[in-house]
């Protein structure tokens, strides 16, 4: 056992070091923290609601629950991710795992299965696809957190642009805490439209860090 936790540790190391002495945004979050970021700079209690979209294997989920208690609505729409999420917290009352995608619109949507990379398309034209529900941001927060949210966590491959406008269009966005994104580059135009969101976020919430398209911070204003 000892050599199995000895082999993980150099293993964990390894991984750790190729990917501080990386260049750009990614190198940068690493040498700043990297995963510790995600975790560790929360104002959060027992009673509040979090907002895990792309919840994937579910550890940003556990860190929230050991250091904060805080109660946890898990967003997954990749069938077999959501099927072992609530495996994984059968037994606990503080985590409800909802098989959706969060989106600014109601309906059905392709979703093409590619393990941590899964993407919203516009149409089944892929093998490797199926078909998930989509659940409008605005109806979920006024039916589940009409007094706001304690954090949003948001890696859903691409979607985030949609949903940030959603919830800054109705005002919402306001109501959240802190908001944790990973913006990414596949949509048209993401340079522009990260860069709208960021101004219109920055008149309710200050910029915590920011490795652009990595992963970036904003907390709410507390003196406006």
């Amino acid at each position: 056992m000892r050599i199995l936790i000895r082999l993980k540790d150099f293993i964990d190391r390894s991984i750790d070091w190729r990917h501080r002495i990386r260049q750009g945004a990614l190198g940068e979050f690493y040498r700043n923290g990297g995963i510790e970021l995600l975790v560790s700079q929360f104002d959060l209690n027992s009673d509040d609601w979090v907002v895990d979209a792309g919840g994937f294997r579910g550890e940003w989920t556990d860190e929230i629950l050991c250091r904060y208690g805080a109660k946890v609505v898990i967003v997954e729409p990749n069938p077999p991710y959501a099927a072992r999420l609530r495996d994984r917290y059968k037994s606990n009352d503080r985590v409800e795992v909802v098989e959706v995608a969060l989106s600014d619109r109601v309906g059905r949507v392709a979703l093409r299965l590619c393990d941590e990379g899964s993407t919203l398309m516009a149409s089944a034209t892929a093998s490797a696809t199926i078909d998930v529900r989509l659940i409008d941001v605005r109806q979920l927060f006024e039916e589940r957190f009409p007094r706001g949210l304690g954090c949003l966590k948001l890696n859903v491959e691409g979607a985030e642009f949609e949903i940030l406008e959603r919830l800054l269009s109705t005002g919402q966005a306001g109501g959240i805490r802190t908001i944790l994104v990973q913006f990414h580059k596949g949509p048209s135009n993401c340079v522009q439209r990260r860069e709208k969101i960021q101004a219109q976020l920055s008149k309710t919430h200050k910029k915590v860090f920011d490795f652009p398209f990595v992963w970036e911070m904003w907390r709410l204003q507390t003196n406006l």
